[in-house]
C-alpha cells in the first residue's frame, strides 16, 4: 500500500479494519500525529461509543486500536 497522505485515506483504512467488528462506524475526527494517523470513530448504533485505530503513514497498517466492548 503507498502512503497514507491525507485524513480521508486513513480514514477510510480505519473504517474497513473496524467494519468486521462493528457494522456501524462513522468518523469524528482523524489527526496527524509523528508517523501516523490516529482515526476515532462512533461505532454506537443508540448512543456514541468511541473505537478508534492508528493507521502508519508509511504502510496504511493498523498499528494500534481500540473496540469498545458490547454494552
Amino acid at each position: 500500500m503507498p502512503k497514507v497522505e491525507t485524513a480521508q485515506e486513513a480514514t477510510e483504512l480505519a473504517i474497513a479494519f473496524l467494519k468486521p467488528y462493528w457494522a456501524f462506524a462513522r468518523p469524528l475526527r482523524a489527526v496527524r500525529r509523528p508517523g501516523l494517523w490516529h482515526v476515532e470513530l462512533d461505532v454506537g448504533v443508540r448512543g456514541e461509543r468511541l473505537g478508534w485505530a492508528d493507521v502508519d503513514m508509511e504502510t496504511g497498517k493498523i498499528v494500534n486500536y481500540r473496540i469498545p466492548k458490547e454494552a
